[in-house]
């Protein structure tokens, strides 16, 4: 699995997939925040104890994806999200 580590509305993630109802969908992983509200306020639940994500939508991925392209000249989303 590939993961991006970025910064999410104030939130240290990284970027991976989470397996939802037999699909794979783009989701950040939480890493670390200035405080546990940042992390709310950023839509980060716990889905499994102690497992924070934030599952994104389709608008929500491609404004990542394309601040990851910018910042990775090599970046090729299609290999990690068919």
């Amino acid at each position: 699995m590939h993961m991006d580590k970025l910064i999410y509305k104030g939130v240290i993630c990284k970027l991976a997939t989470y397996r939802i109802k037999g699909e794979n969908r783009p989701a950040l992983f939480y890493i670390d925040a200035p405080d546990e509200q940042t992390m709310l306020d950023a839509g980060f639940g716990e889905i499994h104890y102690g497992l924070w994500v934030k599952i994104l939508t389709d608008e929500e991925y491609e404004e990542i994806k394309s601040r990851l392209m910018k910042r990775h000249i090599n970046y090729h989303p299609e290999k990690y999200f068919p």
